[in-house]
Parts: C-alpha cells; structure tokens; sequence
C-alpha cells in the first residue's frame, strides 16, 4: 500500500511541476543545511580548506531548484538560510529573502564549512535568528524548514531537545537525507514521517540523485495552497 500511495505522490508532483511555473503560497521557509564534514568527505577531488565540493554543489543547485519554482516576495514565501558544521550560523534572515534573483545569488555564494556536525546548532540557530519575531518572522505566516541532513549528529543527545523545540513551536520540517544513513533525516521530519512525504531520502548528495527527490519535495511544500 506504502509503494502505491508513493508512486500516485510522485505521479500528482511530476504533473505539478510540469504544468506550474511558481508555487504561490504564503510562508515563511528557512534552509538548514548541513555544512560539516559529512558532506564532502568522500568527494575524491575535495582537498581539506576547499571551499566547495561536487556535493556541496549539488545541495546548493537542489536548494536553488526549489525556489526557482516558488513565488518570492514579502507577501508569499520569503527565504532564510541557516548552515551548521560545528556551530550553527544564520546567512540572513527572512527581511532579506523577498526577491527571486537576490536569494539565488546568494545560494551560489554559500561557502561550505567542514568540522563537527551539530545539528542542534543549526536547529537553535533557526529559532533563535530566523523564526522569532526580533528578526522579521511573522507570526502569521506558516513556518516551514527543508533540512539537508548528511549523518547523524557528534553529539547526537543533543538533538531531539532542539526538534522537540522546533516541532512544540508548529515549524512544518521537511528533510533530505541519505539512504545509508536515514536516522537522522527520520527523528528531525515533522510527523508522520512518511517516505517521500516528510523524509526524502537519496543514494548520494549528486544532481542526478536529488533531482530524483525535487517534483515530490515541490509538490509537498506547494500542496496545501497550490
């Protein structure tokens, strides 16, 4: 039953990106994004101190494929983007995610990190700098995060208080993760928890895998207004 629900999922998502353009729908959407050694680790050409990697390169055009196909602007989806390697820190806030052209310039400029995976970092970052009313979140706008999550935590007891946090404030949290290792992408994705639905999970953090995942992220993100 699980395979055929997935299958009529992916089939609804594929006509959907198709046929759409923009994904009009108010909310406030934040990317976390797993910086840390993880990620990089097994590209062969990466060379301890490079700034980017194969990997990294594909998580960026992942993220940029995402809101090349939503409606940015103060009044629909505005965009943050937070890192984490062995801390957590905010690129900018939601005030300077309304304009299309300006987030995709800065998705490209994203410098990867190496170190510690804290995830938690990244999470309380999130909450502290991006969905917090100080810094231009609004209260009537859904919150809404995709986390790119590539191994679990260095400390992993340190997590599910920080998801507890994120989940008990009514943040929707979608992920993508690796296949060879999903715990993570599994305990920080908003119930149920649902293959394809909440957690997207690839054999590797390459474009030809993470395209594979995009139609069903785009239709997830987009389906309550589109």
């Amino acid at each position: 039953m699980s395979s055929l629900l997935n299958l009529l999922i992916a089939s609804m998502a594929l006509t959907y990106v198709s046929t759409t353009e923009s994904c009009l729908r108010i909310m406030d959407l934040c990317f976390v994004v797993d910086s840390s050694a993880s990620i990089c680790s097994g590209d062969p050409n990466y060379t301890k101190g490079d700034t980017t990697c194969v990997y990294w390169k594909a998580i960026l055009n992942c993220m940029q494929n995402i809101v090349q196909n939503l409606t940015i602007s103060q009044v629909a989806t505005r965009i943050a983007v937070v890192k984490y390697a062995s801390k957590g820190a905010r690129e900018w806030n939601l005030t300077r995610g309304v304009d299309k052209a300006t987030v995709l310039g800065n998705i490209n400029g994203l410098v990867y990190s190496a170190g510690y995976t804290n995830i938690s970092g990244g999470l309380d970052t999130m909450m502290n700098l991006v969905f917090n009313a100080t810094y231009g979140d609004d209260p009537n706008s859904p919150n809404v995060a995709v986390i790119f999550t590539g191994s679990n935590a260095t400390d992993p007891t340190t997590v599910q208080p920080s998801i507890d946090r994120v989940h008990g404030a009514g943040v929707t949290t979608y992920t993508v993760g690796l296949k060879s290792d999903p715990y993570s992408a599994q305990q920080l994705a908003s119930d149920p928890k649902l293959n394809n639905q909440q957690v997207f999970l690839v054999d590797s953090f390459l474009d030809q895998y993470l395209n594979q995942i995009y139609a069903a992220l785009m239709y997830q993100l987009c389906s309550d207004t589109c």
